[in-house]
């Protein structure tokens, strides 16, 4: 993975799908790396779910058109497990078996409103983050909840460690917690003087926590200790989000309207710079062999980039 900086420019991309319908922008990306499927969500909520290898829809979810729609898009397939969860406009959780697709429960905290979410990696649970911060563990077989903690701030983007014993929520606020997923307790508070934290992932393969500020400067942590290993500055401003790859040690970045950059954590190097179509990205996620990169734009397309071409 080690070598020079590649410029990509956005003619060197292959369009995989386009949402159909005026303003259906894609909102949300997520890959099955058992399976692999691929769903988006468009911006009137619908889901499309994609066949990868054959290129091919496979199955369309469309939720209810709400009295009262939320912003939040976020959805992700069980890395082991045969689960598809999508948040619903309501502010709840759908949870979907992702072979018949069929609905098997829907999970809503009945005191608070759903805005963000994370697999248990290892089980059939899920983590939910509330609009009044708080944060809590639903067992999709039992339908209730097995654990509560609270964050200062309103949860947007949660991650679990590999062996699910953390939980890493980043609040609006800009500020992190590092939560025990048994005990409930805080095990760490981070925040920036200066900047904010947009996202924190933590590595699923090594003991790291990896995240990103909105001035763009990139860190990698000891997910044991929390003390800080390497940072160093992405190259971009403004940005919103960021995806970590399941199978290798890339993270990838974006503005909001700029090219995506993908950083090898381990070398600490940054492998790429993929410049975008015009218009404004929605969305990024990484292949399931880790080597390509798929964005979503505002212009309806899903493209795949490979990163090192």
């Amino acid at each position: 993975m080690s070598g020079q900086l590649l410029e990509m420019a956005s003619e060197n991309m292959n369009v995989f799908c386009r949402h159909s319908g005026p303003f259906n922008y894609v909102c949300g990306l997520a890959v099955d790396n058992q399976n692999m499927k691929l769903a988006t969500r468009g911006s009137y909520y619908s889901i499309y779910i994609w066949d990868l290898c054959k290129c091919s829809l496979v199955h369309t979810i469309a939720p209810n058109p709400p009295e009262y729609a939320t912003s939040f898009f976020g959805m992700a397939f069980h890395p082991t497990l045969p689960y598809f969860a999508f948040m619903e406009p309501e502010g709840t959780i759908c949870v979907m078996h992702s072979e018949s697709w069929n609905r098997l429960a829907t999970l809503a905290d009945t005191d608070d409103y759903g805005v963000a979410f994370a697999f248990d990696p290892s089980r059939p649970r899920i983590v939910l983050g509330c609009v009044t911060g708080r944060v809590v563990i639903w067992d999709i077989a039992l339908q209730c909840e097995t654990f509560v903690s609270n964050v200062s701030g309103i949860p947007f983007s949660i991650s679990y460690s590999s062996d699910a014993q953390l939980i890493s929520v980043v609040c609006d606020t800009g500020s992190f917690t590092i939560i025990d997923s048994k005990s409930g307790a805080i095990v760490q508070e981070k925040s920036c003087e200066v900047d904010r934290f947009e996202e924190v992932f933590f590595s699923p393969s090594h003991p790291y926590l990896i995240s990103v500020t909105g001035l763009g400067q990139l860190a990698l942590w000891d997910a044991s200790t929390f003390q800080l290993r390497s940072q160093r500055p992405s190259g971009l401003s403004n940005v919103h989000i960021g995806a970590v790859s399941k199978t290798t040690p890339l993270f990838a970045v974006r503005s909001s309207d700029g090219p995506v950059i993908v950083w090898n954590y381990i070398e600490d190097e940054i492998l790429a710079r993929i410049d975008t179509p015009p218009g404004k990205l929605a969305s990024i996620c990484f292949s399931a062999d880790g080597q390509r990169i798929l964005i979503g734009n505002t212009d309806q397309c899903v493209r795949i980039s490979p990163i090192i071409p």
